[in-house]
């Protein structure tokens, strides 16, 4: 019901959307913050996004104070003229691409976790030793993981940037 009065999608981004304004209108549960979080992790292109629903959610009124009783004879426009009466788009100041520096610094920081944890592991991968090899067997997969997540990242960063260079 919340995804029709608030008028964000049935997509995974729209579910991150409305989160992210939940959270802005005071909605902190853990559910919330996990969806969220997983966004802002693998979201980053939408960081500017999510910021602007959660300023929404803030000057909303609080949603948790409604009940169906109170908004059942009242029509959809009704209910959300009178949910955003206090609601005034906000004007972010522009930040030059700054979710997208933040994500490539991000994107690095996490290649070079990765790279250390796959140089740190690789003397014990010749060991005779089962649980040495099992170990650091574990900890150079993780690490590329890492590197591949970063790699993977850059290039969603670059298709980005190709596209607004188009637009």
């Amino acid at each position: 019901m919340k995804h029709v009065v608030l008028a964000y999608e049935l997509e995974a981004v729209g579910e991150i959307r409305m989160q992210a304004f939940m959270l802005g209108n005071g909605n902190w549960t853990l559910p919330s913050m996990l969806i969220f979080l997983f966004g802002l992790l693998l979201l980053p292109q939408h960081w500017r996004l999510f910021r602007q629903d959660y300023y929404a959610g803030r000057r909303c009124l609080p949603l948790a104070a409604l009940t169906i009783e109170d908004c059942q004879h009242s029509s959809l426009q009704q209910l959300r003229s009178h949910l955003f009466s206090r609601y005034q788009e906000m004007k972010l100041t522009r930040q030059p691409n700054l979710h997208l520096r933040l994500s490539w610094l991000g994107s690095y920081g996490v290649m070079a976790v990765g790279i250390a944890a796959m140089f740190f592991c690789y003397p014990f991968l010749w060991s005779a030793n089962l649980a040495d090899l099992v170990g650091a067997g574990f900890l150079f997969v993780a690490g590329a993981i890492l590197v591949v997540g970063g790699l993977l990242n850059l290039s969603l960063q670059a298709h980005f940037k190709a596209k607004e260079a188009r637009a």
